[in-house]
């Protein structure tokens, strides 16, 4: 989980994650025993999971919150059809 935490925070592309858990076991870090987490598919369930959890703990700070604000901006994408985010 730290792995792919490091990998999203500095914004490494998926393909390195493999290599940093290799990495990882070689420091003698012990991972899961199948590689399947670290495949491009539980690579992306991992960060899914992360989304997750991040935004239930967004909204329960929000609910406690007295105020909150919401942000809104328009972006044109490439076929340059205009889109409310």
């Amino acid at each position: 989980m730290r792995a792919a935490l490091l990998v999203t925070e500095h914004k490494l592309a998926c393909k390195n994650f493999e290599a940093l858990c290799d990495f990882l076991k070689y420091l003698g870090l012990k991972l899961m025993d199948n590689d399947l987490y670290k495949t491009s598919y539980g690579y992306y369930e991992i960060l899914k999971t992360f989304s997750e959890v991040i935004s239930s703990t967004l909204i329960e700070k929000i609910k406690q919150s007295q105020y909150f604000s919401i942000i809104v901006d328009e972006s044109t994408d490439a076929s340059k059809s205009k889109e409310l985010l």
